[in-house]
């Protein structure tokens, strides 16, 4: 199946987040038998209201491919993850 990820990061020191939890988020994927087929990172943007005393994050969305199987052990090690402040995993519609 393809599913979109959104991911909205930390934004304290930029280097150190990104290279700690990118890598995790991509190895999550790849040891669950999925593939990333797009990576599209938009940078620090504000965010609409406060999310655990933070104003403003990094996003990132991924394209990934996975079996409907796993998405549930997948969302559950983004909530494991504290520098991940929210994530979205929606199911892409074949057109």
């Amino acid at each position: 199946m393809k599913y979109e990820l959104a991911l909205v990061i930390k934004p304290l020191s930029t280097e150190d987040v990104k290279e700690k939890v990118l890598p995790k988020v991509e190895s999550t994927v790849k040891e669950l038998g999925g593939t990333i087929k797009l990576t599209n990172p938009l940078g620090k943007r504000m965010l609409a209201y406060p999310v655990n005393k933070f104003k403003e994050g990094f996003y990132y969305f991924y394209d990934v491919e996975m079996s409907s199987g796993k998405t549930t052990e997948f969302r559950k090690s983004l909530r494991m993850n504290s520098d991940v402040l929210r994530s979205l995993l929606i199911k892409k519609e074949e057109v």
